[in-house]
């Protein structure tokens, strides 16, 4: 369906600071946006419908940092992000659905209020931790060995609908709806309540890689082993659902490989 849409527009205030002394680098920033009218895509079951919500804030933290240990191949880094990413105004909000709550199994559409809920794909909280070995003169080239750590905070990846109750009394209340509901009619009752999951979260995560290359002196070949989510988590890239069910598609598990590369 064709919806009259309101431009949206976003005004943004970001602060920072770089600084490198000796094996040391390291970044920080401050960020703030203030959205209006967010255009808002959604899935409603049977077709995608974007819609205007009133807006949103979203401001937090970036650091970055990174050390060579002196007279050592070795090289730490990390980094963490905050993020505070929620919906001010946007108590109409079109694809909150509910399910199995008449029994049937299937998904209903409803019309339910996100304010205060965070956005798609933005978790709260963000890090991760790695480091690196080099060794040089091994069969002509260097060797490097490096890992990663990767976390991330609970996040709705694809869907944000919420938790949906079932009215069992004519003419009651209820919040981002109005009063006068009748018996039988789904709603969604969230309020503002951040600590309530919705439908298609996924709830964190920490993920560990690691990988062993080797380089030749002229830098133009490479070859390695690497390992992918080593501790072999699930974790939700795909969340949604369909009029006839809900679904979930998962990130890759546990995946060790070798890998060329030729540069040129």
């Amino acid at each position: 369906p064709y919806n009259v849409l309101k431009p949206e527009t976003v005004t943004a205030y970001e602060v920072g600071i770089k600084t490198a002394r000796g094996g040391f680098r390291g970044e920080a920033s401050a960020f703030y946006y203030n959205y209006k009218n967010n255009q808002i895509s959604a899935y409603n079951g049977t077709t995608t419908i974007v819609s205007n919500s009133g807006g949103a804030h979203v401001y937090g933290l970036d650091l970055s940092l990174s050390y060579a240990l002196p007279d050592t191949p070795l090289n730490l880094h990390g980094s963490m992000e905050y993020l505070h990413a929620r919906y001010t105004d946007f108590d109409q909000a079109s694809n909150v659905t509910s399910a199995n709550i008449d029994g049937t199994g299937a998904n209903t559409n409803v019309i339910g209020s996100w304010t205060g809920r965070r956005l798609l794909r933005a978790p709260d909280w963000t890090a991760s931790v790695g480091a690196d070995y080099t060794l040089a003169g091994v069969f002509g080239g260097k060797m490097v060995f490096s890992a990663t750590a990767q976390y991330s905070s609970r996040y709705a990846p694809q869907n944000a609908s919420y938790v949906c109750a079932f009215n069992t009394a004519a003419a009651v209340p209820v919040p981002g709806q109005g009063p006068g509901e009748t018996v039988g009619q789904k709603y969604c009752n969230v309020g503002t309540d951040n600590n309530k999951n919705g439908r298609f979260e996924e709830n964190g995560w920490a993920q560990i890689n690691a990988q062993i290359n080797w380089t030749d002196s002229s830098d133009h070949f490479t070859v390695g082993v690497f390992g992918n989510n080593i501790n072999n988590v699930h974790y939700k890239i795909v969340a949604s659902q369909t009029a006839y069910g809900s679904y979930n598609m998962y990130n890759e598990p546990r995946t060790f490989g070798m890998r060329l590369a030729v540069k040129y």
